[in-house]
């Protein structure tokens, strides 16, 4: 399955959250600064896995 971001995605990342995992997994969060649900900010969780092609994948960004 594949899925975009959409550019109001893009620019909300928050990249102090983002983590790569041991078998470079790449975790993205996302906060929706209008939405809140219990009192505090929305926050999504995009998880994108690694591609063999490395310029599909540019996870080094983020290491």
């Amino acid at each position: 399955m594949a899925g975009f971001l959409r550019p109001s995605d893009l620019e909300r990342v928050d990249l102090d959250a983002t983590m790569v995992s041991s078998d470079k997994v790449l975790f993205l969060n996302i906060i929706d600064p209008k939405e809140k649900r219990h009192g505090q900010r929305v926050t999504k969780v995009i998880t994108i896995h690694p591609h063999t092609d490395p310029f599909l994948y540019p996870v080094a960004v983020f290491e």
